[in-house]
């Protein structure tokens, strides 16, 4: 089941969308810190399981840690998905504590793997409109766009630094891109 997830989640995204989120191992807690483990290209939050069980049975790490997976279809775009997980997260950060004053909503830990890491890195950074002007040729109020769509697209390309990461752990993550990317695989998957 894990592998078809995965493959689903790489080659037929729109099989899987329904499942996109952040899901808790144990009830929510606006006490304990959130670990949330985001994955990497065709991979599962599956892949953070030893790690997971590591934290719950450790009784010191288990009273100040909550682990999160992210899940999110990973066949598109990975700034499209970081809108998603951002958006998702920010929801559940107001579900837990609407005021925002609880430890859960000021002291989240982020570990990415992979793409999971290029993911979690939009979560501590202000863009401004450099991703916007590397993409775009006009500002986005002179897109000829729904106001919707402008949202999603400014969501998506412009983004600022979430206050309530204050640690990121990255694992395998292409800073400067990947090699395979520039190769045969890089060439079929882009066109």
């Amino acid at each position: 089941m894990t592998e078809q997830l995965e493959k689903a989640g790489l080659f037929n995204a729109d099989k899987v969308e329904d499942k996109l989120g952040i899901y808790a191992i144990e009830p929510l807690s606006k006490d304990k810190t959130p670990v949330l483990m985001i994955h990497g290209l065709n991979s599962s939050p599956l892949i953070w399981r030893r790690l997971s069980w590591a934290i719950y049975n450790d009784p010191v790490l288990s009273a100040r840690y909550q682990v999160w997976h992210a899940f999110y279809p990973s066949g598109p775009p990975p700034f499209f998905n970081a809108m998603r997980l951002r958006q998702r997260t920010d929801e559940l950060l107001q579900l837990i504590s609407p005021d925002l004053q609880a430890n859960a909503a000021n002291n989240m830990v982020l570990i990415g793997h992979s793409m999971g890491g290029i993911i979690s890195k939009t979560y501590v950074q202000n863009t401004g409109n450099i991703l916007w002007d590397k993409t775009f040729y006009r500002p986005a109020a002179e897109l000829r766009v729904g106001d919707e769509t402008r949202q999603t697209l400014e969501d998506i390309f412009i983004f600022a630094a979430r206050p309530y990461v204050k640690t990121v752990i990255f694992i395998d993550t292409p800073h400067r891109g990947a090699a395979m990317a520039d190769g045969w695989i890089g060439r079929i998957a882009w066109g």
